[in-house]
Protein backbone atom coordinates (compact mmCIF):
# COMPACT_ATOMS: atom_id res chain seq x y z
CA UNK A 1 0.00 0.00 0.00
CA UNK A 2 1.17 3.51 -0.86
CA UNK A 3 -0.01 6.74 1.57
CA UNK A 4 -1.57 9.73 0.73
CA UNK A 5 -3.11 12.04 2.64
CA UNK A 6 -2.13 9.93 5.37
CA UNK A 7 -3.87 7.30 4.26
CA UNK A 8 -2.90 3.64 2.26
CA UNK A 9 -3.76 3.22 -1.56
CA UNK A 10 -3.71 0.56 -3.04
CA UNK A 11 -1.42 -0.52 -6.46
CA UNK A 12 -4.99 -0.22 -8.22
CA UNK A 13 -5.49 3.31 -7.25
CA UNK A 14 -1.96 4.66 -7.71
CA UNK A 15 -2.39 4.99 -11.47
CA UNK A 16 -5.85 6.58 -11.31
CA UNK A 17 -4.70 9.32 -8.59
CA UNK A 18 -1.31 9.61 -10.54
CA UNK A 19 -3.53 9.90 -13.75
CA UNK A 20 -5.88 12.94 -11.88
CA UNK A 21 -2.75 14.53 -10.67
CA UNK A 22 -1.17 14.58 -13.89
CA UNK A 23 -4.49 16.34 -14.82
CA UNK A 24 -6.21 18.61 -13.05
CA UNK A 25 -2.46 19.51 -10.81
CA UNK A 26 -0.53 17.46 -8.10
CA UNK A 27 -2.47 19.67 -5.41
CA UNK A 28 -5.90 19.37 -7.02
CA UNK A 29 -7.02 15.80 -5.17
CA UNK A 30 -8.66 16.96 -1.66
CA UNK A 31 -9.16 14.19 -0.26
CA UNK A 32 -9.30 10.07 -1.40
CA UNK A 33 -10.37 7.26 0.35
CA UNK A 34 -10.50 3.36 -0.49
CA UNK A 35 -12.32 0.50 0.56
CA UNK A 36 -11.91 -2.82 0.44
CA UNK A 37 -15.29 -5.81 0.85
CA UNK A 38 -16.13 -8.79 0.02
CA UNK A 39 -18.89 -10.82 -2.21
CA UNK A 40 -19.60 -14.25 -2.69
CA UNK A 41 -18.78 -15.81 0.69
CA UNK A 42 -19.11 -19.99 0.71
CA UNK A 43 -17.19 -22.48 3.14
CA UNK A 44 -13.67 -21.12 2.45
CA UNK A 45 -14.51 -17.77 2.55
CA UNK A 46 -14.80 -14.93 0.26
CA UNK A 47 -15.03 -15.55 -3.46
CA UNK A 48 -14.12 -12.21 -5.04
CA UNK A 49 -12.15 -8.99 -3.39
CA UNK A 50 -14.57 -5.39 -4.40
CA UNK A 51 -12.78 -2.20 -4.25
CA UNK A 52 -13.84 1.17 -3.87
CA UNK A 53 -12.32 4.26 -4.17
CA UNK A 54 -13.41 7.56 -3.48
CA UNK A 55 -11.52 10.77 -4.48
CA UNK A 56 -12.81 14.68 -4.12
CA UNK A 57 -10.92 16.82 -6.75
CA UNK A 58 -10.72 21.04 -6.78
CA UNK A 59 -10.97 22.00 -10.26
CA UNK A 60 -9.33 25.47 -11.30
CA UNK A 61 -12.98 26.59 -11.19
CA UNK A 62 -13.22 26.66 -7.14
CA UNK A 63 -15.84 23.61 -7.45
CA UNK A 64 -15.08 20.14 -6.45
CA UNK A 65 -15.63 16.81 -8.31
CA UNK A 66 -16.85 14.18 -6.72
CA UNK A 67 -15.73 10.39 -8.22
CA UNK A 68 -16.17 7.19 -7.25
CA UNK A 69 -14.79 4.22 -8.82
CA UNK A 70 -15.11 0.43 -8.12
CA UNK A 71 -13.11 -2.56 -9.02
CA UNK A 72 -13.76 -6.57 -8.63
CA UNK A 73 -11.43 -8.82 -8.12
CA UNK A 74 -12.63 -12.82 -8.66
CA UNK A 75 -10.99 -15.89 -7.39
CA UNK A 76 -11.04 -18.74 -9.65
CA UNK A 77 -8.55 -21.26 -8.94
CA UNK A 78 -6.67 -19.31 -6.39
CA UNK A 79 -6.80 -15.16 -6.55
CA UNK A 80 -6.23 -13.30 -9.80
CA UNK A 81 -4.18 -10.21 -9.62
CA UNK A 82 -5.59 -8.22 -12.72
CA UNK A 83 -7.85 -6.09 -11.38
CA UNK A 84 -8.65 -2.50 -12.75
CA UNK A 85 -10.67 0.12 -11.31
CA UNK A 86 -13.68 2.20 -13.46
CA UNK A 87 -15.72 5.07 -13.01
CA UNK A 88 -18.99 4.36 -11.56
CA UNK A 89 -19.91 8.03 -10.31
CA UNK A 90 -19.42 11.66 -10.77
CA UNK A 91 -20.87 14.88 -9.88
CA UNK A 92 -19.64 18.50 -9.51
CA UNK A 93 -20.34 20.56 -6.73
CA UNK A 94 -20.19 23.98 -5.24
CA UNK A 95 -18.31 22.73 -2.03
CA UNK A 96 -16.13 19.59 -0.82
CA UNK A 97 -19.39 18.11 0.90
CA UNK A 98 -22.20 18.98 -1.16
CA UNK A 99 -23.53 16.16 -3.15
CA UNK A 100 -21.38 13.48 -2.17
CA UNK A 101 -24.04 11.22 -0.55
CA UNK A 102 -25.00 10.75 -4.97
CA UNK A 103 -21.62 8.89 -5.24
CA UNK A 104 -22.47 6.40 -2.27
Amino acid sequence: MQRFFGKDISKYARPIVADISKTYGSNSIVDVFEDLTHDGYDNLGPQSDLWYLYLVIQLTSGKYLHRRYHAERWYRDGPVDDCRYYLSAETTADTDEQQLSLLF
